[in-house]
């Protein structure tokens, strides 16, 4: 999501992920100081965001498979450019991105469908679901 955004709305166009182009001269996504694959973690939600008003909870917990997020060099450019970081951990670590104000542009650095099942799907998933078919 950060990738595509940078290059087609922001016009970085050499935005890079770490994990595909790791001498790439704009790492937008980088890997993590510590990485979360496997672990499980506090994420709290600012009150004004589309996904505080899917959770409905100013603190969630969701599980992590990830060794990659937002470099923090590019924090607030991303933050300036239209895109608002709405989810941050305990250390205040981006982990919740969506565009104010869009039907239903979220991303997460959790996995939603990891804590998801048929009989009790994830509310994110249910959003979205819900958002496509409308």
């Amino acid at each position: 999501m950060l990738i595509e955004y940078a290059r087609n709305q922001i016009g970085i166009e050499e935005a890079e992920h770490e994990e595909q182009d790791p001498d790439a001269s704009k790492l937008l996504v980088s890997r993590l100081s510590c990485s979360l694959v496997g672990q499980q973690g506090e994420v709290c939600l600012d009150s004004f965001s589309k996904v505080f008003q899917i959770y409905r909870e100013a603190k969630i917990v969701e599980q992590f498979r990830c060794n990659y997020g937002l470099n923090a060099e590019y924090q607030a450019f991303v933050e300036q450019s239209g895109l608002e970081i709405v989810g941050k951990d305990s250390s205040g670590n981006p982990r919740v991105i969506e565009i104010p104000g869009n039907r239903f542009f979220i991303g997460t650095l959790f996995v939603p469908q990891l804590s998801s099942t048929p009989e009790h799907p994830h509310c994110l998933i249910d959003s979205f679901i819900d958002h496509v078919c409308s």
